[in-house]
């Protein structure tokens, strides 16, 4: 998985830490390569679902700024928020709330159907090395074509500058 990509979507739910909740199940899809990312991830799971693993409405980037500056994650939410560092649109200061929503949800979703793709077109690929036959030479295709359009997602993510770049 991309680290820049990944590095964004977790600057972008420290900015919007209100998304949490929206994507709990794809956040819990992702195998985050460094641990220090996942337990970071886990940790900012766990303070959206509060104690009542209930969705929390009130958790707000300063709160949890505040709770995160005393733990083990301070100094990697401080790396992961250099924002000038970062090529996505919904990690900018001043970018359009809504459409910074909607580019983090596409971020999440590239990052958790990436890896599917690639693992179903590496089965399909083995399966055809083994014995050809039509269906699956079709079903190779339609898996490169799924991982040319998640690239192409992921490249508009990246271009993403004053709203040029998603559709």
């Amino acid at each position: 998985m991309d680290a820049i990509l990944v590095k964004g979507v977790v600057a972008g739910l420290l900015a919007m830490p209100d998304q949490l909740g929206v994507h709990l199940e794809a956040l819990h899809m992702i195998r985050f390569a460094d641990p220090r990312i996942a337990a970071l991830v886990g940790r900012l799971v766990e303070l959206a679902l509060g104690p009542e693993m209930a969705v929390q409405e009130t958790l707000d980037p300063e709160r949890l700024a505040t709770i995160l500056a005393g733990s083990e994650f301070d100094a990697l939410v401080r790396e992961m928020l250099r924002a000038d560092s970062l090529p996505f649109s919904f990690t900018r200061k001043d970018a359009d709330p809504g459409r910074a929503r909607a580019a983090l949800a596409e971020a999440i979703h590239v990052m958790v159907a990436g890896p599917e793709i690639a693992a179903a077109l590496a089965a399909t690929t083995a399966q055809l090395t083994r014995s050809f036959d039509e269906a699956t030479y079709k079903e190779q295709q339609r898996l490169l074509e799924m991982r040319v359009e998640i690239d192409r997602r992921l490249a508009n993510l990246l271009q993403d500058d004053e709203g040029e770049g998603l559709t």
